[in-house]
């Protein structure tokens, strides 16, 4: 699978996965450091969830970071709010593409229902943008 394929296999199943009243808005980012990354997002910024959703090499994931922000910017009616303020692309050397929701519920058990979908865009591998 190219890199133009798996981004529509992205951006299909987070737009299925973000079409949840339970959530209020999403970001979208990209991070050489996961965990410290959804620690701050959690703590100082208010999102309730994070997930990784795909890795790749630093100018895939800068690139499909560019791309799924602009991809939600102009289906913005169709999900969520997207918080992001910038268009993406201004990393150098991540690895990961991640979402941060914020919920209007914060208990993991009713979520349960929303997460299944997501759960489908564990360890996808981002090619690199010319495959």
């Amino acid at each position: 699978m190219g890199y133009s394929e798996t981004l529509r296999l992205i951006e299909d199943r987070l737009s299925e996965f973000l079409h949840n009243s339970r959530f209020s808005s999403f970001y979208i980012g990209q991070t050489n450091d996961f965990e410290r990354r959804a620690e701050e997002h959690r703590n100082n910024e208010g999102y309730n969830y994070v997930w990784s959703i795909a890795e790749g090499s630093p100018s895939a994931i800068n690139q499909a970071e560019i791309d799924l922000i602009k991809f939600f910017r102009e289906n913005q009616n169709q999900v969520i709010p997207l918080d992001n303020k910038i268009n993406g692309g201004a990393g150098n050397d991540s690895n990961t593409i991640y979402v941060a929701v914020k919920a209007t519920i914060n208990e993991v058990g009713d979520l349960y229902d929303g997460l299944v979908s997501i759960n489908g865009l564990e360890n996808i591998k981002i090619p690199e943008v010319n495959d």
